[in-house]
């Protein structure tokens, strides 16, 4: 089974790795990188969430057509829907379950700032409220001033989606939360449209990032869903 992550805004290659040590052993893992960050830091920018997707699925194909599944957090919950859309019309298999944790479903739009559009200020502020701004940038205006347009970069993407309705996918939808971020179970539910099967809602303690206060449960959930009991661990 392959497992391809999608990352958060500001997200990279590393983005996932306090989850990987919990996966089994026979579990090929690979986070998807969007370009302008990591290894892939001199490739230019992306600022939609389409070309976003596109740019990860030509790095997904060779994978494809074997069973593999999908886990985006926050906009790479969308991106991640967006993956599984254009394998449908592709023609390629779907994936066996799809994961999306700390976003509403794509049909589902509020009425908020424009977050990329945000004076420095604010805009520091916003990403302390969702709880993702590192301790190491918050202190480091340096630093954070390198990282800047890569997050602003994202929440435009994210800012600008427009969703279009079509036909719910055949593929299982689990959606996890953390209780203490934004996302309303109105929100939540909206993944329900884009699945024939019922979605599974978990909700976990935390913040929008409550995934990395329980990296071996998320994991283990994970694992569960895709069928891998008592495999060894990484």
């Amino acid at each position: 089974m392959d497992l391809f992550f999608v990352p958060f805004a500001g997200g990279n290659r590393y983005s996932f790795k306090a989850l990987e040590p919990h996966f089994p052993t026979d579990m090929k893992i690979t986070v998807l990188e969007p370009p302008g960050r990591g290894a892939r830091i001199s490739e230019p920018l992306l600022y939609n969430l389409q070309e976003i997707a596109d740019d990860m699925y030509s790095r997904m194909q060779q994978s494809m057509e074997k069973d593999y599944t999908i886990y985006g957090h926050s906009m790479g919950g969308i991106v991640a829907y967006l993956l599984a859309l254009k394998a449908r019309k592709d023609g390629y298999p779907l994936p066996v379950h799809l994961f999306v944790s700390g976003t509403a479903g794509p049909s589902f739009r509020e009425e908020s700032a424009l977050h990329h559009k945000l004076e420095k200020e604010d805009f520091i502020r916003e990403l302390i409220n969702l709880g993702g701004l590192p301790q190491e940038l918050l202190g480091n205006m340096e630093l954070f001033d390198f990282f800047e347009p890569v997050l602003r970069a994202d929440l435009q993407a994210i800012d600008t989606y427009c969703h279009t309705p079509v036909p719910p996918l055949d593929v299982p939808v689990t959606v996890l939360l953390g209780d203490e971020e934004d996302v309303s179970p109105d929100g939540a539910g909206c993944w329900q449209r884009e699945t024939n099967f019922p979605i599974d809602l978990i909700t976990f303690p935390g913040n929008h990032f409550f995934l990395f206060d329980h990296p071996k449960q998320v994991a283990t959930l994970v694992s569960e869903k895709l069928g891998y009991l008592a495999r060894p661990l990484r």
